[in-house]
C-alpha cells in the first residue's frame, strides 16, 4: 500500500505550523486549503492530538496558564486594559469617567480638572472594579530594562525589590577626605553587575567567600570604610565607621538584595587579642536599611568603645574575623 505525505501550513497564534499528514493509497484530492486544514483536523487532531503545535506557542499558553487565560485571551485583555493617555497597563486603582472610560492613577492626576480623553465625559473619582479584576489576571512586565520576566501583580512586588536588573548605585568609595568623610563611587549600574564593576573598578574593596580576616582601621581620627562581600551567591555590604568625638566604633553588615530575604543570613564580628587570651564575640542579623539607620541603633551593629579598641588593637591597627552564615543551611 502506498502513503502519501502533505505538508500543509496552518496559522496558530499568529505562527504558521507546519503539518505532516499522511494518508494511504488511493490519497483523497487536496485542491485548496481549506480542505487541507479540514483533513489535517481529522487525520491529526482527532487521532493524534495536538501534538503538532509548536514549543513557542506551548511555553506561551504555559505562561498564560498561571492566570486561568489562555494566551490569546491574556494578549486581547492587554489591549482593553490600556490606558488611553499614557498607552501603559492599567494598575489598581483604575479610575473611569461617567461613561466607564477608565485611565490609570497617574493620568487621572494629569487630567484633573479635564473632560475623559476618549468621549469628553466628566470624569469621576469612582473606581473600575471589574477592569480591577481584570488587571489580577495578565502578567506584567518587569519594569527594569533587559529584565524578561513578566508576572501577575501578586508577585510582581516581591520580583521587582529583588530583581537581578534593577538599577543599583555603586556604594563603594572613590576618595577619603582628610575630615573623615568620603566620595562615593555611585556608578549606576544593574545589580547583576556589581560585582563585576567593583572587581574592575574598586578591587580593593571586594571580599569573596563567607569568611575574611582582617586588620584595618586606624583610630586616630574619624573614617568610613566600605567592603563589597560576595557569598552565597548574594552581595552584602559591610561598614564600618569610628566616630572620635563619641569614642565609639560602629559596624553592620547590610543585605544588597530583597528585603524579605535579609533574615536568611546572619554575621559573626570576633575580636582577639595578640597572645589571643581574651576573645569578644557579637553576632548580628543582617539588615537592609541605610547604614546611618543601622548605626543610630547600637542593638543592630557591633559597638566598640574606646576602652575595648585599645585592648584588642595590634599596634595601630584592629584585627578581626568577619563571618556570614546562612540560616538557610545553604553551602558556600
Amino acid at each position: 500500500m502506498s502513503v502519501y505525505v502533505y505538508c500543509v501550513s496552518i496559522g496558530i497564534a499568529s505562527r504558521s505550523v507546519k503539518i505532516q499528514v499522511s494518508f494511504p493509497h488511493p490519497a483523497p484530492r487536496v485542491t485548496d486549503q481549506k480542505t487541507a486544514v479540514s483533513l489535517c483536523n481529522e487525520n491529526c487532531i482527532r487521532k493524534q492530538g495536538l501534538t503538532c503545535l509548536s514549543a513557542e506557542v506551548h511555553r506561551k499558553n504555559e505562561r498564560s496558564s498561571r492566570s486561568g487565560l489562555t494566551a490569546d485571551f491574556a494578549e486581547q485583555l492587554k489591549d482593553i486594559l490600556e490606558c488611553p493617555v499614557c498607552y501603559e497597563l492599567l494598575r489598581p486603582p483604575v479610575l473611569q469617567c461617567v461613561n466607564g472610560h477608565s485611565v490609570c492613577v497617574k493620568c487621572r492626576a494629569y487630567l484633573k480638572g479635564k473632560p475623559c480623553p476618549v468621549c469628553k465625559g466628566k470624569m469621576e473619582a469612582s473606581r473600575n472594579l471589574v477592569a480591577e479584576a481584570l488587571c489580577q489576571r495578565i502578567c506584567y512586565p518587569c519594569r527594569y530594562k533587559h529584565c524578561p520576566q513578566s508576572l501577575l501583580l501578586r508577585d510582581l512586588v516581591t520580583h521587582e525589590a529583588g530583581c537581578a536588573y534593577r538599577q543599583y548605585s555603586c556604594p563603594l568609595v572613590t576618595a577619603w577626605h582628610s575630615n573623615g568623610s568620603v566620595t562615593h563611587c555611585s556608578w549606576p549600574l544593574p545589580r547583576c553587575e556589581i560585582l563585576g564593576h567593583a572587581e574592575q573598578q574598586h578591587p580593593t574593596q571586594v571580599w569573596r567567600g563567607s569568611k575574611h580576616h582582617v586588620t584595618d582601621y586606624n583610630f586616630t581620627s574619624r573614617f568610613q570604610k566600605f567592603y563589597l562581600i560576595s557569598a552565597y551567591d548574594e552581595i552584602f555590604l559591610w561598614g564600618g565607621q569610628y566616630m572620635p568625638k563619641e569614642h565609639k566604633f560602629f559596624g553592620a553588615l547590610k543585605f544588597e538584595g530583597p528585603v524579605n530575604k535579609a533574615s536568611e543570613y546572619i554575621y559573626t564580628f570576633t575580636l582577639s587579642n595578640s597572645l589571643g587570651r581574651a576573645t569578644l564575640k557579637v553576632e548580628r542579623t543582617v539588615l537592609t536599611p541605610p547604614f546611618e539607620s543601622i548605626f543610630g541603633n547600637e542593638s543592630c551593629c557591633v559597638v566598640l568603645d574606646l576602652q575595648t579598641i585599645k585592648r584588642f588593637s595590634q599596634g595601630d591597627k584592629l584585627c578581626f574575623v568577619l563571618q556570614v552564615d546562612s540560616l538557610a543551611g545553604k553551602d558556600e
